[in-house]
């Protein structure tokens, strides 16, 4: 459903749903906004149009048979019910099936499914993982800034594991550390971090949990989660992107992995093949030519 390469860098949100999330705690939310609403409004009428339901409770029991026959989840009955009566947020899964019952019900075409469920992901602003818990933004296309970010995760970040969804980068430079990440991190997530400094080891470390841009950046873009040297790999997303992204990506990468070499040489270097081979293949299409050197060790 949504695949990347056809809807052309619009990411598909509805991926942050992990179907071993069996709690409502744990199911990201899409925060209420009257836009958003309205759409979702827009397709249960459809529905109702069809002659298929006669009510609201007609669609709100489809709708949680859907749930039922393809997660197994019974404690979200009232999960579509509790956000149509303004109670709480909606979980994307639910918007996800309500989406596939409209195409079905509906009989919408691959095309008509494709343009709404991109426009409904355009007007979810923030995201949530339960009502009253922080709420943060998550961008929608992959920009030139939104690739920045991902370079200098997958050159010197971390994601620790999957019970502690932090994000993680410690580095050298004050300047960076202090005003460029945290102020990257501000404009993509609507996330204030702190950065503290560690006079152990002379360095800077800025870290900041949410569970939601964790499954943001190893759901959507497949950024492996604990130890990452010798599986890290550039996104898939961003080797399809256009030259300005794979751009920006490289910056990030080079910023925090890269360095220089007898003062003329610009190099990094890496345990993992994939990303090797990928950020080989990025600066051969901008026309360099970098030598590589293999250890064995």
């Amino acid at each position: 459903m949504l695949s990347s390469s056809t809807i052309d860098e619009t990411l598909n949100l509805f991926l942050l749903h992990d179907k071993g999330d069996t709690r409502h705690r744990l199911w990201i939310r899409a925060c209420q906004n009257p836009i958003l609403a309205d759409k979702i409004r827009n397709m249960i009428e459809d529905i109702m149009q069809s002659g298929v339901c006669k009510s609201h409770r007609d669609v709100h029991n489809i709708l949680s048979e859907h749930i039922r026959s393809k997660y197994g989840y019974y404690s979200s009955n009232w999960a579509f019910y509790n956000w149509f009566r303004g109670r709480y947020p909606i979980p994307l899964y639910v918007i996800k099936e309500l989406l596939c019952a409209w195409k079905e019900i509906c009989r919408k075409s691959d095309g008509e499914f494709l343009a709404v469920a991109q426009e409904l992901q355009k007007r979810i602003d923030y995201l949530q993982v339960a009502s009253g818990s922080n709420k943060v933004k998550t961008p929608i296309k992959l920009t030139d800034e939104l690739a920045y970010f991902l370079g200098i995760i997958i050159g010197d970040g971390s994601l620790p594991n999957m019970r502690a969804p932090y994000i993680c980068l410690k580095k050298g430079n004050k300047e960076f550390m202090e005003e460029i990440y945290p102020q990257l991190v501000a404009r993509l997530f609507d996330i204030k971090i702190r950065t503290r400094y560690s006079y152990r080891d002379n360095t800077y470390d800025a870290s900041f949990g949410s569970r939601v841009i964790f499954r943001y950046l190893t759901k959507i873009f497949r950024l492996p989660p604990g130890p990452k040297a010798k599986i890290a790999k550039i996104p898939r997303l961003v080797l399809l992107s256009r030259p300005s992204v794979k751009a920006s990506f490289l910056r990030g990468f080079f910023d925090t992995d890269g360095g220089i070499s007898g003062g003329k040489e610009i190099e990094f270097s890496t345990s993992s093949k994939k990303l090797f081979e990928g950020t080989q293949k990025l600066l051969k299409e901008f026309g360099l030519n970098p030598r590589t050197y293999i250890h064995h060790d």
